[in-house]
């Protein structure tokens, strides 16, 4: 289960979708470059996270994506920048966790039906409006 993304420098990646059947594991995994990432759908019943990035230089763009389950949702992390814009992620444990220096703007990011929390922001800047 999951996928590594090849980010490149410029990936535009369109109407990709995702199932995660992999316990523990991480369906969608973007560890390097600015790439825009539209009209995901990505689905993770039993993983540890619906899509991570990590790392200083990931920076990618993520459009129209819907993340359903995973310990967490999404997961920024490692010095990584994220932006999100009409992103929905439900039944996640803990919906956006960002963490380890990480940078998240977000525009019409809704979380809805998760366990615990719905965003944890640990050492790192999140901003979410709209």
């Amino acid at each position: 289960g999951g996928q590594i993304v090849p980010g490149g420098d410029r990936a535009d990646v369109m109407d990709l979708g995702i199932l995660c059947s992999a316990v523990g594991g991480v369906a969608m995994d973007v560890a390097y470059g600015v790439g825009v990432f539209r009209h995901l759908e990505i689905r993770a019943p039993n993983c540890a996270v619906g899509l991570r990035t990590t790392g200083m230089y990931t920076r990618p763009k993520i459009q129209t994506c819907t993340v359903v389950g995973g310990e967490y949702g999404i997961h920024v992390t490692d010095s990584s920048s994220t932006d999100l814009v009409s992103t929905e992620i439900q039944n996640s444990t803990k919906g956006l966790v960002i963490d380890g220096d990480s940078r998240i703007e977000g525009w019409k990011v809704m979380v809805k039906n998760c366990e615990e929390d719905g965003v944890v922001a640990v050492g790192s800047v999140c901003r979410l409006a709209g």
